[in-house]
C-alpha cells in the first residue's frame, strides 16, 4: 500500500529533525525512491523540511550540509525551529486549538506558514 501511495504521488514531504538517526531515515527513504524509479521508471520527488531545528549548533549545521550535499534541491531553505509553543498546544490535558489558530502571530506560526508557502512554490502550486 505504501509503495502504491508513493507511486501515485508527485512529491513526498519528509519533516526531519536534525538528529543523526532522523537523517539516516532519509537515506532509507531515498533508497526506496531510487529502487522504485529503477523498477517502474517513476517515483515522487523528495522534499525535506528541517523540523525542531536548533540554529547555530555545530551538529545541526553539519546535518544540514550533509542533507544539502546528498539530496540536492530536496532540503527547503525554510525550517521550523524548536519551540516550547508546540508542546503547550499539543497537551492532552488542555483542549487547545492548533498553534496557528491559538497563537497566529507567534514565531512558530510564522515559520509553519513560511514552510507551507515554500512547499507550495516548490511543487509549482503557487508562484514564488
Amino acid at each position: 500500500m505504501t509503495r502504491g501511495a508513493l507511486l501515485a504521488s508527485d512529491f513526498v514531504i519528509s519533516p526531519v529533525s536534525m538528529e543523526k538517526f532522523s537523517t539516516k531515515a532519509i537515506s532509507y527513504l531515498s533508497s526506496v525512491l531510487t529502487d522504485m524509479r529503477e523498477d517502474v521508471g517513476r517515483s515522487p520527488e523528495l522534499l525535506v523540511v528541517g523540523n525542531f531545528h536548533t540554529p547555530n549548533r555545530l551538529r545541526v549545521i553539519n546535518q544540514m550540509a550533509v542533507l544539502s550535499k546528498e539530496y540536492p534541491g530536496a532540503l527547503l531553505d525554510n525550517v521550523i525551529r524548536r519551540s516550547e509553543e508546540f508542546p503547550k498546544t499539543l497537551s492532552e490535558e488542555e483542549d487547545l486549538p492548533p498553534l496557528c489558530l491559538a497563537k497566529p502571530t507567534s514565531d512558530p506560526s510564522d515559520e509553519m506558514r513560511s514552510v507551507a508557502k515554500a512547499l507550495l512554490v516548490k511543487m509549482g502550486v503557487i508562484d514564488g
